[in-house]
């Protein structure tokens, strides 16, 4: 399989891929006391230079960006890296060849922070490596910005002479090469499907010209990163922090991280334990001030900075204390409603034992953290601690935008030295899937008062479920219904086969006349091994829509299916008209005919039947025309409808005929609650209607509701957002619906 439809399987997978560090000989230690970036942008994968890649990250603990850039349809970005060894692999696809795509490559690239150097590959014929090269080197020293970059490589295949090196880079490829064959033959075709070290060539010499630099002497530059730090924390404090002494207590603590990483690189067994775990601690002190700094755009970046390397630092300081931290995170149903399980596991395998303080749980919708553990506990190597704890959750909080993950964290302390690890534990690891109503709203007549438990209609949730086409599985449905409101049999554990994306589930329900006013809030819940996968909350609400069960009702269906699900609400008998039956069918069988928004795109033959519709109207049909783009064309109808989309609020919504017919029959509309739904501002579909008796209009004079009479019978422009609306249960909107279906 080649390269190009890998990728494009992940693109439709939606995959990132990580793979583990091979890193034979790497102490994880010089991740920590580097913190340069390095981006390479390339074209052909078989051109990388990895000898000098690998030569920064394992010499140095350079993180490196690999940058491919290739023309597709959409605008997308696959990212694929080397678990703990920081190495990753961007490749974007962009769809339009201009600046503006480069610009929004260089935005998500560099959103984090900029590079330090950047090392431009061989670009060959590729249009979007050579004009993001381009964009590299105009790009402007930000000020507002932490990091910038520092210097600019390009690879020249031609080097100067033995006497003539001067901002000339050169390395050993060959050597380099050989030194890092194990992590070449072990990584590269994880980053890069299909290919090996072999697929490489590699030549005797390497060289790379320095094409822009800040730094101050742009003389022989023995090495990339001459003349950068490898760690830039000290200066970043001095740079944010006036003189004083909180800056000198800050450039202590950093001082002592940087001091004990590096006597940890060269000790070994317990000492070397000691000196990462003392290093980590003043990270700690130092990512943890009394007091915070002030708020800024450089003082947020610095903090984000610190986080990642207080991140990275904590991975160092578990393995060289010997401590493994396993969680994980289970939903159990209880007579006082659902249960958080969490599953804490803490083993000892170090030089020494720790001494376990307390285990917390930081929940995100509130400030305080609760205390699950707080018995000192001392845990000697070669021993573990595994605990299972309960926390109350309320069900609504499932359905959060935030991360499917709970925080929890651990206090410790090891060799005197108290430290405090965190770990988020997931909500759910299980196939993406989802469950949803469908539609998610739903109005129902009002229970008439009679002296029974129960009315029984003909009324049905559909629940759909989407997920994954190679899941298989048991699952589990949990709905949890309004009072007054009884589902009736359906089944709530269901067996998903392989193959299939979607599953349909009908819930029929009762009412009785406990069901309150309002509206109400039916909830699902999709489980999977007693894991919470999906959960999904409609509307609902007692709403009268009285359209007689006689009246027969044709539609054209809108482009986002709301009008067909409205009319299943309603008692009204409605069949869709299909593009040739605009042609061929009976128009005087409906009562009403109603063209949905958009319905122009899907039924091209409504250009065709003028007449039909002129003939419909004079025989004492009733057209609706819900509200339409500027793709309107003229001619459709027999009078003069132009739309156009503007944005309106309530206040300059007006009313010039209040006692209209369209208004008070069979309901009575508030025209102020009416006009309170829009707000202070919405976008309506407003047109100019002629000859016409405008009901409602824009400040500009545009119709959003009015009546034009042909014959016995008449057109109703509506460009409310009526349907829309109507899916807020907008009690007001749901009687004009019934208003116009009776007209």
């Amino acid at each position: 399989m080649t390269l190009r439809r890998v990728v494009f399987a992940l693109i439709l997978l939606g995959l990132t891929v990580a793979l583990p560090c091979v890193s034979h000989g790497v102490d994880p230690a010089r991740y920590s006391l580097c913190d340069v970036r390095v981006l390479y942008l390339f074209d052909d994968p078989r051109a990388i230079d990895w000898p000098t890649l690998y030569y920064l990250n394992d010499n140095f603990g350079c993180h490196i960006d690999l940058l491919s850039i290739e023309t597709h349809t959409q605008f997308r970005e696959i990212t694929t890296e080397i678990a703990d060894c920081e190495i990753f692999h961007h490749h974007y696809f962009v769809n339009r060849p201009d600046s503006l795509v480069i610009d929004s490559v260089m935005a998500d690239l560099f959103c984090e922070r900029r590079p330090d150097v950047v090392l431009l590959g061989k670009c060959g014929d590729n249009s979007w490596c050579r004009a993001f090269k381009t964009a590299i080197l105009e790009l402007p020293w930000d000020t507002d910005a932490l990091f910038n970059i520092r210097k600019v490589y390009e690879i020249v295949e031609d080097g100067p002479g033995p006497g003539d090196s001067t901002g000339v880079v050169t390395l050993n490829a060959r050597e380099l090469s050989t030194r890092y064959r194990v992590r070449m033959d072990s990584e590269i075709p994880g980053l890069f499907h299909g290919y090996h070290s072999s697929d490489f060539a590699v030549g005797s010499l390497t060289r790379y010209r320095l094409l822009q630099s800040d730094l101050d002497s742009q003389a022989t530059d023995a090495d990339f990163l001459n003349g950068l730090s490898p760690i830039s924390l000290a200066a970043h404090i001095e740079r944010l922090f006036s003189d004083g002494p909180q800056r000198a207590t800050y450039l202590k603590q950093a001082s002592r991280f940087i001091s004990e990483f590096n006597a940890a690189v060269l000790a070994v067994g317990g000492q070397r334990a000691d000196h990462v775990i003392r290093g980590y601690r003043a990270l700690l002190d130092l990512s943890t001030p009394p007091h915070r700094p002030p708020e800024s755009a450089l003082h947020a970046t610095y903090r984000a900075y610190l986080q990642r390397l207080v991140a990275r630092t904590e991975k160092v300081a578990l393995r060289a204390a010997g401590i493994g931290w396993e969680g994980r995170i289970s939903l159990r149903d209880s007579p006082h409603g659902p249960k958080v399980k969490a599953t804490v596991a803490l083993s000892v395998d170090g030089p020494r034992e720790i001494e376990l303080s307390s285990v917390m749980f930081h929940p995100h919708w509130d400030t305080a953290a609760v205390p699950l553990d707080t018995i000192v506990r001392v845990i000697s190597p070669h021993q573990s601690y595994v605990r299972e704890f309960l926390v109350d959750i309320d069900r609504s909080l499932l359905e959060t935008a935030r991360p499917d993950s709970l925080l929890f964290t651990t206090s410790l302390t090891y060799g005197l030295i108290p430290l405090v690890f965190s770990r988020y534990l997931l909500m759910r690891e299980i196939p993406d899937m989802t469950v949803t109503f469908e539609p998610d709203f739903f109005f129902v007549p009002p229970v008439a008062n009679l002296d029974i438990d129960r009315v029984v209609s003909s009324m049905a949730w559909n629940l759909v479920i989407t997920k994954p086409r190679d899941f298989k599985g048991r699952v589990h449905l949990n709905l949890q219904t309004p009072r007054g409101v009884f589902a009736g049999a359906y089944r709530t554990d269901l067996t998903l086969y392989e193959g299939n994306t979607l599953k349909m589930v009908r819930v029929p329900f009762t009412l009785s006349k406990l069901l309150e006013p309002g509206i109400q809030y039916p909830t699902v819940s999709l489980s999977v091994d007693g894991q919470v996968a999906s959960a999904d909350t409609a509307l609902m609400r007692i709403a009268s829509c009285g359209v007689d069960d006689k009246r027969t009702v044709g539609f054209l269906p809108d482009s986002s299916g709301l009008l067909e699900d409205v009319l299943r609400m309603t008692d009204a008998a409605f069949r869709p008209l299909t593009d040739r039956g605009l042609l061929t069918a009976d128009l005087q069988s409906y009562d009403v005919i109603i063209i949905g928004s958009g319905a122009i795109r899907a039924h091209p033959s409504l250009e065709l039947i003028r007449d039909r519709f002129e003939d419909y109207l004079r025989r004492g049909g009733s057209l609706v025309i819900l509200g339409q783009n500027y793709d309107w064309p003229q001619g459709i109808v027999p009078f003069a409808l132009t739309p156009s989309m503007e944005q309106t609020s309530d206040e300059k919504i007006a009313n010039p005929i209040p006692d209209a017919k369209v208004l008070s029959k069979p309901y009575d509309i508030s025209v102020t609650k009416l006009r309170a739904a829009f707000g202070p501002r919405r976008r309506v579909a407003a047109a100019v209607v002629s000859p016409a008796e405008v009901v409602f209009q824009t400040g500009t004079g545009a119709s959003l509701l009015s009546v034009s009479r042909l014959g016995e019978g008449q057109m109703i422009y509506c460009g409310l957002p009526l349907l829309p609306m109507i899916s807020e249960l907008d009690l007001q909107a749901i009687h004009l619906f019934a208003n116009i279906l009776n007209y």
